[in-house]
């Protein structure tokens, strides 16, 4: 397990609850249904006693290193479920891997304003009005394009 002295950057999606007429939220595509805050402390998901993430178990928050958004989107379609994508930095106690990495804290830093909807869903219009609300909500920028939010991470 490796410690940085700075925050890593990171690229992940997220469920989507609420409407534009409530208060939106986005909850782990993986194990668990907690709803993130702009600052997020992993636990053990899985119900064991140590801290995450641990080295010989599957919790932690997860990220992938690069924003593939297409190929990470088309695996993500069987859960069909609304989905958003941003970037976040991982803090803490972290699990590299090839394609990503998991940590003890994960900060959202940005929302991709994806050119659609994630679902069929939501109206076109609908869903850029609930990621504007979460950008908001969440005190983070909301890009237009992969490259900026490459940039932000």
């Amino acid at each position: 397990m490796s410690v940085f002295s700075k925050p890593i950057s990171g690229f992940r999606f997220w469920k989507l609850t609420g409407d534009a007429n409530t208060d939106p939220a986005i909850k782990s595509v993986g194990l668990g249904d907690k709803i993130w805050t702009s600052l997020n402390h992993a636990d053990c998901g899985i119900g064991y006693d140590h801290k995450a993430p641990d080295q010989n178990c599957a919790c932690g928050l997860y990220a992938y290193h690069k924003a593939n958004i297409s190929q990470r989107l088309s695996s993500l379609r069987v859960l069909n479920h609304p989905l958003v994508y941003g970037a976040v930095l991982g803090k803490g106690s972290v699990q590299v891997a090839v394609s990503g990495w998991r940590s003890e804290e994960a900060q959202i830093i940005a929302f991709l304003r994806y050119p659609g909807t994630m679902e069929p869903e939501y109206e076109k219009s609908e869903y850029q009005d609930i990621l504007e609300k979460l950008s908001k909500k969440h005190g983070v920028a909301l890009v237009d394009s992969i490259e900026e939010l490459e940039n932000l991470a």
